[in-house]
């Protein structure tokens, strides 16, 4: 939920009087909000986080289990219910 401010001030540069802004620091209403490199930042981590989760999805039984199974069709392990 938080992915946009970590980005924003991980690729924010670092300023040593950060206490004392005067009217000439301030940020104006008309300039972008999202930089070029946080866009950068925001595409590839988009696109690394669907990457791994098709992997997941499509390929997540077969790495993690000895044989494939179907949630539907399998049957129940406790015979009692």
């Amino acid at each position: 939920m938080d992915i946009l401010g970590a980005i924003a001030i991980g690729t924010e540069p670092y300023k040593k009087d950060s206490h004392s802004t005067s009217l000439s620091q301030r940020i104006s209403r008309k300039d972008n909000v999202v930089k070029l490199e946080m866009l950068r930042q925001i595409v590839c981590q988009s696109v690394y986080q669907i990457i791994v989760m098709m992997i997941l999805m499509y390929l997540g039984g077969i790495m993690f289990f000895d044989k494939p199974f179907n949630l539907v069709l399998e049957p129940l392990r406790d015979e009692k219910t």
